[in-house]
């Protein structure tokens, strides 16, 4: 474990990789990753854990104010841009790579910008409090997590938005912001009470945070990585004026989504270029699977799914006409038996029953043990 007053080559020497170059090395369990070229495959969780992120701790700071503030404004940056295209033709989110890089390039020029105060114009503990130095891992890591996990939206805005659209209640903004807050702290409650101690899980929107030791610890591999990144950036920003605003017919020519083309980089998406080709395939089966299965469930009848367009996400009635779900409520929005009774009850287009059931169908869940949670024992739980 690295101390406080360690070095930076003294840490390097003290925490190389589990091995990476040894193909003679097996996991404690029994399981032996297979090598190409001298080089570990990463083909499982566990090898994730052992080769693709390091157990390397320089004892730099983790929670301070450049990383609260950092994550925080990137989080709103995030989640503002999520929750006004939510009701979008087009769904645009803020990748986490983004994030990732954005969060390297701001806490930089923090570093740089603001002048760090001498011990003798501000000494004791609050020395460093705006600028603590250069931007380290674990305050990348820190910033990173708080900007990606409120990238997205919180997903209780939707009920407040049926409440708007569908049955004419307006809420306050006061109460709204405060319902979300609520259940963003009791759900954040929730995980920290039933979180699984000593083994690792890894989630695929977490992938990107894998990157983190690359920016800290090889800076020449960085710079480079960085140049290209811009580049690509900016084009695609310069190219994205045209399918915009010039020539919009190239954001995409479609049957039904199958075989469709796009010169919009808003609808291709970074997925393709982040994602490994096996996982993309696997992907492309889901597809074709549900290609077959919403044709074979509209044309075969199944659920009255020929009473409803093919595709569609509304409620209806048994005869195809839209759902109205006022006539069915009283007062409080209580239901009415006898109303609901007279007019049935609401029903779906084949194609939303069938991705609703496949949500709640699929899943699945595992963990490993985790040879990182050895050294973060050193560190004292959070205090709050």
């Amino acid at each position: 474990m690295a101390q406080q007053g360690d070095t930076a080559d003294d840490v390097k020497d003290d925490q190389q990789p589990v091995q990476k170059d040894d193909s003679s090395y097996q996991a404690p369990d029994g399981h032996e990753p297979r090598y190409v070229n001298g080089e570990p495959v990463i083909s499982t969780g566990r090898d994730v854990s052992e080769f693709a992120v390091d157990d390397r701790d320089d004892g730099d700071t983790a929670a301070s104010f450049r990383s609260f503030v950092l994550g925080t404004a990137l989080a709103g940056f995030g989640a503002s841009l999520s929750q006004i295209y939510t009701f979008k033709p087009t769904d645009v989110s803020v990748s986490s790579i983004f994030l990732l890089v954005v969060t390297y390039f701001l806490g930089n020029l923090w570093s740089r910008a603001v002048r760090r105060p001498t011990s003798a114009e501000l000494a004791g503990p609050a020395a460093g409090f705006v600028n603590p130095g250069p931007f380290g891992l674990k305050e990348h890591a820190v910033a990173t997590i708080i900007a990606t996990t409120a990238a997205n939206g919180s997903a209780i805005v939707n009920i407040f938005a049926v409440q708007r659209l569908l049955y004419d209640h307006k809420v306050g903004a006061a109460t709204a912001v405060l319902a979300i807050f609520a259940s963003a702290c009791f759900g954040y409650g929730l995980v920290g009470l039933f979180r699984i101690r000593e083994r690792m899980r890894l989630l695929e929107a977490s992938a990107g945070c894998l990157d983190l030791s690359g920016f800290h610890w090889d800076k020449v591999g960085t710079s480079k990585r960085l140049k290209l990144y811009w580049s690509v950036f900016t084009g695609i920003a310069i190219w994205e004026i045209i399918p915009q605003w010039i020539f919009p017919t190239l954001n995409g020519v479609s049957g039904l989504g199958l075989l469709s083309l796009s010169f919009d980089w808003t609808y291709i998406s970074s997925d393709v270029m982040s994602k490994p080709l096996i996982q993309q395939f696997s992907s492309w089966i889901g597809f074709g699977i549900c290609y077959i299965a919403i044709l074979a469930i509209y044309y075969t009848n199944t659920w009255n799914a020929k009473s409803f367009p093919m595709l569609s996400t509304s409620v209806f009635n048994s005869n195809g006409t839209r759902y109205n779900q006022t006539l069915v409520f009283r007062h409080a929005y209580a239901v009415n038996q006898t109303r609901l009774e007279q007019y049935g009850l609401p029903q779906l287009a084949g194609s939303f029953a069938w991705g609703n059931l496949m949500s709640n169908f699929f899943s699945r869940d595992g963990t490993l043990p985790d040879r990182h949670w050895q050294v973060m024992r050193e560190y004292k739980e959070a205090p709050w």
